[in-house]
């Protein structure tokens, strides 16, 4: 997972998780959170990600 650290992926929002974060998939299927709100619910936004372990990706709006 280390190796996603960087790079930009499209991820489906699909869950308002607590903390003002959001829940989705990349197109490989890895979880990936981000800081937002529910707008991005539903939608495919390019992500950075900037932090990666074993079960999820953390990342930013690109």
């Amino acid at each position: 997972m280390q190796a996603k650290v960087g790079k930009v992926y499209k991820v489906l929002f699909e869950e308002l998780k607590s903390e003002g974060r959001v829940a989705g998939r990349s197109d490989d299927g890895t979880l990936v959170m981000v800081k937002g709100s529910e707008e991005l619910l539903g939608k495919i936004v390019d992500v950075k990600i900037t932090f990666a372990n074993i079960t999820q990706l953390t990342g930013e709006l690109a």
